[in-house]
């Protein structure tokens, strides 16, 4: 599921999945894959997510593998949401609006649940990928502190001060 939601709404090829779950391959690798799509679709069905499902594209004829595609709003996505919220978090900062960036920063840091994808096991690629994730969230810890020093400095600075300040 991880691997599928990173990937959400794009076709993730079966080779690709599989490289993404395992660095070597096991011979059973397809039918490991198989099945574990079939346990992720009857997750959503008994969880109710239905306009989350996992699409199974076949091979063109001549073509290579088929594979797979979640289909979701990445708005649904925790992953998509906290990366949307961390950029537009940036360029506040960047603007010097820490009001916004702060409402941003908490939006990411609230949807926060752990280290992604702990105790999943999968290839040292997706491992990295998914340790990204952990870097961003305290780089967001630190921006967050970064706008509290600001607010706090504005705020204790006298108009006279911040005029002296600036040049």
């Amino acid at each position: 599921m991880t691997a599928l939601a990173l990937e959400a709404g794009s076709t993730v090829s079966h080779d690709r999945l599989c490289g993404m779950l395992w660095d070597v391959l096991p011979p059973s690798a397809i039918n490991n894959l198989r099945g574990h799509i079939a346990t992720i679709r009857r997750y959503l069905r008994i969880s109710g997510a239905s306009a989350v499902a996992v699409e199974t594209l076949r091979a063109s004829r001549g073509g290579s593998g088929g594979g797979y595609r979640l289909t979701a709003s990445l708005d649904d996505i925790d992953v998509h949401v906290f990366t949307r919220c961390a950029e537009t978090a940036q360029q506040a900062l960047r603007s010097r609006d820490c009001a916004a960036a702060l409402r941003l920063l908490e939006e990411a840091l609230q949807l926060w649940r752990g280290p992604a994808g702990m105790g999943a096991t999968v290839s040292d690629a997706l491992r990295e990928r998914l340790d990204g994730f952990t870097l961003r969230y305290l780089d967001l810890q630190e921006d967050v502190t970064e706008c509290l020093i600001r607010r706090y400095d504005a705020a204790m600075l006298t108009p006279d001060m911040a005029g002296s300040r600036r040049s």
